[in-house]
C-alpha cells in the first residue's frame, strides 16, 4: 500500500475535481488517478475540502425576501453534499461488492 503525502492528496484531488469538471463520473475519476471514489472522498474530508462549489449567484429583485432566499440556498448546498456523499458511499460500496 502507498501513503501519499498531503501534497500529493491535493494533487490528485484537483486532477480528480478537474476531470469531473469536464464531465467524468466520480467514479471513473478516482480510478484513473489510481484511487478508489472512497479513498478520494476520505481523503476530501480529511484535508478540508468541500466537493460542492460554492452556489451560484441568482439575480432576484430585492422584494423583503433576502434572508429566506439566504437560507433557502445554505440548505439546498447542505443537502446537495448530503446527496453527493451518499453517492460516493453507495459507488464505493457497489465497487467493493462487485470485486468480490
Amino acid at each position: 500500500m502507498k501513503r501519499h503525502t498531503d501534497e500529493e492528496k491535493m494533487q490528485i484531488i484537483q486532477e480528480a475535481e478537474g476531470l469531473h469538471r469536464q464531465g467524468v463520473s466520480w467514479l471513473k475519476a478516482a480510478k484513473q488517478c489510481g484511487v478508489t471514489a472512497f479513498t478520494l472522498k476520505t481523503w476530501k474530508k480529511s484535508l478540508g475540502e468541500n466537493p460542492i462549489e460554492p452556489a451560484r449567484e441568482i439575480v432576484v429583485k430585492s422584494n423583503g425576501h433576502d434572508a429566506e432566499l439566504k437560507q433557502l440556498r445554505i440548505e439546498n448546498q447542505r443537502l446537495r453534499y448530503i446527496c453527493t456523499d451518499l453517492l460516493l458511499d453507495k459507488q464505493a460500496l457497489t465497487e467493493y461488492v462487485g470485486g468480490r
